[in-house]
């Protein structure tokens, strides 16, 4: 598992397909002041644009929200060299990598300033094609707790099966997520997740109880079918120390039938 460094975060080469994209999120919450974020650029020089969503968690479970698409047909590098361009492709391979970390600042919504003290979140890129009805469904998970316990990754539903991708930072090393194996309760129109019943297991085996309350849920897109949930979630773990709290991200994507269901059932 790579460290990140500066030439992992220069553009890839663009490919062909016409649902290219390289895509850049972040999310971030502070418990203190109940506000974050969560906001995605996505860059598709084959199709000529560039989107921005950007989301705000507001105090009381208000949602601030802005959208924005330009034309754009080649990446906005302040001229990457390609030799660096294919380093960086080579470094992580094709397809996404995660960092997590702290925010300090202040968000100012409407007039209103909201200091930041204790907030974290994740960053991720992501780039290839990307074509958001494609997979049968998805859940995907940025879990921080305190300063040492990370998780990040997904889980990913395919026509051969689905496949657990991720990663688990315990305070002194990082290892691949194994599985994501969970069990969700639902609201009653049986799509949006309440809790998260959630044993992340690493490659060596070790597992990793966690129980996610979702504390509010922002639809980021539905469309042709297809329904994506974004939940700002508070995870809780037993430890030998006891309990520990933290919060982070469980999103869901579905694929729904005529009625409004989900093609996957929920697990």
């Amino acid at each position: 598992m790579p460290i990140l460094d500066a030439r992992h975060d220069l553009a890839h080469p663009v490919e062909g397909d016409s649902a290219w994209s390289e895509s850049y999120y972040f999310n971030a919450y502070d418990p203190g002041t109940d506000s974050g974020l969560f906001t995605r650029i996505g860059i598709r020089p084959n199709e000529g644009t560039m989107d921005v969503g950007l989301s705000l968690w507001l105090p009381g479970g208000e949602l601030g929200e802005y959208h924005w698409v330009k034309e754009q047909r080649e990446m906005v590098d302040s001229g990457p060299k390609t030799a660096e361009a294919k380093a960086a492709a080579g470094t992580v391979g094709k397809g996404h990598l995660e960092q997590a970390g702290r925010w300090t600042g202040s968000m100012t919504v409407a007039g209103v300033t909201y200091e930041w003290r204790d907030a974290r979140g994740n960053r991720d890129r992501s780039w290839g094609p990307r074509r958001w009805g494609g997979p049968k469904m998805w859940r995907w998970f940025s879990i921080n707790v305190g300063e040492d316990m990370h998780f990040g990754g997904i889980r990913l539903g395919t026509e051969a099966g689905d496949l657990h991708r991720g990663w688990v930072w315990d305070g002194e090393r990082a290892t691949s997520v194994a599985e994501w194996n969970m069990q969700t309760e639902l609201e009653d129109d049986g799509v949006t997740h309440r809790v998260v019943h959630l044993e992340v297991v690493d490659k060596k085996g070790r597992r990793y109880p966690l129980r996610g309350d979702v504390l509010r849920v922002a639809n980021i897109g539905q469309a042709g079918g297809t329904l994506v949930n974004e939940g700002l979630t508070r995870w809780s773990t037993e430890g030998g120390d006891g309990t520990r709290t933290g919060y982070g991200i469980a999103e869901y994507l579905h694929q729904l039938d005529e009625g409004g269901r989900p093609v996957v059932p929920v697990e």
